[in-house]
């Protein structure tokens, strides 16, 4: 490959690594996230590395970006159930968030 060509590569990575720290950023936090509601309902094993945290960081890792519409208006209806202290209607709202990803994980996953 020479110079030139090696130049022109350049850009495309540095895009290509710039969207892989997004994707592992956005999946940190989503796993951050659910170890903060493990700590809340009292699971401390879920919010642990090996728990359900982790677990919900590698799911985000496989379904990547195209699960972040979804993603930012689950955390909204969330939220907004959890200001109003509707704890019945957050609990829904996150099994449904739940069973999406999981369905979006058996998707994206490699056979």
């Amino acid at each position: 490959m020479s110079l030139t060509m090696y130049t022109a590569t350049v850009p495309t990575c540095s895009r290509a690594l710039n969207n892989l720290a997004a994707i592992l950023e956005k999946a940190a936090a989503h796993a951050e996230i659910f170890g903060l509601l493990a700590d809340v309902a009292g699971d401390r094993a879920a919010g642990q590395s090996g728990g359900l945290a982790a677990a919900m960081r590698d799911l985000m890792l496989t379904v990547g970006p195209a699960a972040d519409g979804m993603i930012a208006s689950s955390r909204r209806r969330l939220l907004a159930h959890l200001s109003a202290g509707q704890a019945d209607g957050a609990a829904l709202e996150m099994e449904a968030h739940l069973r999406v990803l999981h369905y979006m994980w058996r998707l994206a996953r490699p056979e």
